[in-house]
């Protein structure tokens, strides 16, 4: 009996003070708690450093990059270049903040794509870091979070993200949605305290604003971000899952009334605020093509069409999770489905097995349920409720794989409490996947370096798109004309009805002979029926048709008929008055041989297309040349209207002003006209003009 005594007394003296490396046993409990916080905080220092530094070392071959595809359109627009412009482009911009970054960018870089890459790979190391902040919050284990934040970081399908200077619009939106999470767990944890329930109240007002804002930022930066209530709503319902509950009807019922309670009046102002905002980016904003007033232009030209092939697209979006093979672009790489087929059947089956593991996961580990839940209400947005203009795209995985490498790090965990083997086994094999991905991306960088890898490299992974074709044909049109126009051919062999094919190949072909193979290809392309005109991308049949007459003009040309070709070219502008090209090429045939025919061209092109400037700043510039400064202004004037900040127009306000000794409203042009001043000869320009101004006006 003493002996079990002794024995039992040695057992509780062992639990009741185990040995614990780095806390001395002498320290007061204070003393060990904070020993303990310290150490836990230098490791998550460390950990994020090494986050940080894997993700910028994995990007660091993409800082040499230049500009490509939508880059160029989106940084050539002048309000980008003055800080001044700033409230500005808030206001007026489709995704202000994205806008607003640019303008920094060029504030500090200048015109130099190394500072724009080193911003995109700053942001994504910060990224990387609130995926890491979230992923503890799941797995409560550096290492398993550690996974799921280098699966994030590296994934191969994130570089149409990280390496494309266009991609700020995913990387500002993730910044701003995990941040708006994270100040919302906060607030949670903040409200459960007990105690000192004024500073709680204040600091969990501030919190709960902190979030509202980091929200209405990510909504600036890309409409994606418009899902956060419902991620936190899939957070609520899987933390309320109780597994005790009698059945699982009960135990569902009883989580979504609790998650629902928890925030309802967020819930409430999303139920406003969601309709509101959508109808505000469809319908002000014009963030669709295919959405015309009430009328959506729906893949496959129908609804039916549209949700099978969104089907397709989701199942293929998860094959790309663990089998990336990234594509550049599928515009017209991928086909869409207009009746029930096997690839369907397929794609549901497998998206019905994903969503339906979710809710079977809710029994075994609600963790990993939340992590599929979560990942299908990220691609909500871009799922085709609303047709898109871009059907399918790999940007749009970028903060959805956050979901997936929470699956694989919580997956991981589950399988290493089986024992230590297993574990650093299960622990291996994901550092393995995590360095083949990270080289995979280190390799993927390269495609973004210029348009000319850019295209070439879409053309192999899609040889079917006809985007990627027509686009590697511009790369070669003034290098390797021959081979642009063979490219320029099959992209009209994949898609008959692709109007910009004809028209330059047609600016191509420019002798007799070639200019007959335009004629056949032409004439071929107008017999075309009108179904096949309209397509699954729902084009113009009268577009299409002038623009094939404009095309028929240049074979014209080429062949010396130059009398048809001018008949062509103002049948062209009857048939389609908005499409550009006619207009343009016949106010270049008359620039040569008859200047009032050239106005008058130039004059209906502005009417019929207000928002063409150049054929306004072309028009103003012929009229001054020929004195008639009183007809310029009235359209100088329109210019500065819809455009205030452009260059031409305030310059040239200022010279007739300045003609007419009105020394203020030269000055007011003039001012404007410097401070939107680029190229250093404008620069000059100005300059010397205020001088002649201010001796002018003494």
């Amino acid at each position: 009996m003493k002996a079990k005594t002794a024995k039992a007394k040695a057992a509780v003296k062992k639990v009741a003070a185990p040995k614990k490396a780095g806390v001395p046993p002498s320290m007061s409990t204070e003393e060990k708690y904070q020993t303990r916080f310290l150490s836990e905080r230098r490791m998550v220092y460390v950990a994020g450093a090494v986050l940080a530094a894997a993700a910028a070392a994995c990007y660091a071959n993409s800082l040499a990059n230049g500009f490509v595809f939508d880059d160029h359109e989106l940084l050539a627009r002048p309000m980008l270049r003055r800080l001044a412009a700033l409230p500005g482009l808030l206001f007026e911009s489709y995704r202000p903040l994205r806008d607003v970054s640019y303008a920094i960018d060029f504030a500090v870089w200048g015109n130099q794509p190394f500072g724009f890459h080193l911003t995109n790979v700053l942001i994504h190391a910060a990224n990387t870091l609130l995926v890491f902040g979230l992923a503890r919050q799941v797995t409560r284990e550096y290492v398993y979070a550690g996974i799921a934040s280098l699966l994030f970081a590296l994934h191969p399908m994130q570089p149409d993200s990280v390496s494309y200077v266009a991609g700020r619009r995913d990387l500002l939106f993730a910044f701003f949605y995990l941040a708006g999470f994270h100040f919302y767990l906060a607030y949670r944890r903040h409200t459960a305290m007990r105690g000192g329930a004024g500073y709680r109240k204040r600091r969990a007002v501030l919190l709960y604003m902190s979030f509202a804002a980091a929200w209405l930022l990510g909504l600036m930066s890309k409409e994606m971000a418009v899902t956060l209530p419902l991620f936190i709503f899939a957070w609520s319902f899987c933390e309320a899952w109780d597994n005790t509950a009698s059945s699982w009807a009960r135990r569902f019922g009883k989580a979504l009334r609790s998650a629902i309670a928890r925030d309802k009046w967020l819930y409430m102002a999303l139920s406003i605020a969601a309709p509101a905002f959508a109808a505000y980016s469809v319908f002000i904003s014009k963030g669709s093509v295919r959405a015309r007033g009430l009328e959506f232009s729906y893949w496959g030209g129908g609804f039916y069409s549209n949700m099978l092939t969104a089907i397709r697209v989701h199942a293929w979006y998860l094959k790309q999770l663990v089998f990336p093979t990234p594509v550049v672009q599928y515009f017209g790489a991928f086909d869409v489905s207009t009746a029930f087929d096997a690839r369907v059947a397929v794609a549901l089956l497998a998206v019905s097995c994903v969503l339906a593991m979710g809710f079977a996961l809710l029994t075994w580990d609600k963790r990993l349920s939340f992590a599929v839940f979560s990942y299908f209400l990220l691609l909500l947005p871009v799922s085709q409720i609303i047709p898109h203009h871009e059907l399918l795209a790999d940007h749009y995985l970028y903060l959805p794989l956050m979901s997936f490498g929470v699956f694989i790090a919580v997956l991981a965990e589950r399988l290493s409490r089986r024992g230590k083997v297993l574990k650093l086994v299960t622990v291996s094999a994901a550092l393995v996947l995590v360095s083949v991905l990270a080289a995979l991306t280190f390799g993927r960088n390269r495609v973004y370096k210029d348009d000319l890898s850019l295209w070439t490299a879409a053309y192999a992974e899609a040889p079917k798109s006809t985007r990627a074709v027509f686009n590697l044909a511009g790369q070669y049109a003034q290098s390797y004309p021959a081979k642009a126009a063979d490219l320029y051919e099959r992209c009209i062999v994949l898609d008959p009805s692709y109007v910009a094919a004809y028209l330059n190949l047609a600016a191509l072909y420019q002798t007799k002979e070639k200019g007959r193979r335009v004629e056949e290809l032409v004439q071929q392309g107008l017999a075309l029926p009108e179904s096949v005109i309209i397509g699954v991308e729902g084009n113009d049949p009268l577009r299409f048709r002038a623009g094939l007459t404009t095309a028929l003009a240049l074979a014209k040309s080429a062949q010396g008929d130059h009398y048809a070709a001018e008949q062509l070219l103002l049948q062209a502008i009857d048939i389609y008055p908005f499409l550009t090209e006619p207009y343009d090429l016949l106010a270049n045939r008359y620039h040569r041989t008859d200047r009032a025919k050239e106005i008058a061209i130039l004059r209906k092109e502005v009417e019929a297309n207000p928002s063409a400037l150049q054929a306004a700043q072309y028009l103003a510039q012929r009229l001054l040349e020929d004195k008639r400064n009183d007809e310029a202004e009235a359209y100088l004037t329109e210019i500065v209207a819809k455009w205030p900040n452009d260059f031409f127009a305030n310059f040239q306000l200022a010279k007739i002003n300045q003609s007419r000794n009105d020394c203020a409203q030269a000055m007011k042009y003039l001012i404007k006209a410097q401070s939107e001043a680029e190229a250093p000869d404008d620069v000059k320009t100005v300059e010397l003009t205020l001088k002649g101004l201010a001796q002018q006006c003494k």
